[in-house]
């Protein structure tokens, strides 16, 4: 999909995987800017980002993005 950022991230089991988008969702929340969030093959984790009424990416995107990134970086929820 060109018009969407996506990234898949694995963890070591389900429990990590379902807690990464539970903050995720947090995150999201706070944005009040909702991704596509897909949880495949127990520990992995989809994450697709566009804006639906623009029709492909915005800055509103691209933060997310880096919000989501930064989760996974620290290995821990937002709040």
């Amino acid at each position: 999909m060109d018009d969407a950022l996506t990234k898949t991230f694995t963890f070591k089991g389900f429990k990590r995987a379902v807690a990464f988008v539970n903050s995720v969702a947090e995150a999201a929340n706070a944005a009040n800017h909702h991704p596509d969030i897909h949880l495949e093959g127990y520990k992995n984790v989809r994450i697709v980002l566009r804006t639906h009424v623009a029709h492909g990416i915005t800055d509103a995107d691209v933060e997310l993005a880096r919000t989501i990134d930064a989760l996974e970086a620290r290995g821990q929820p937002l709040a």
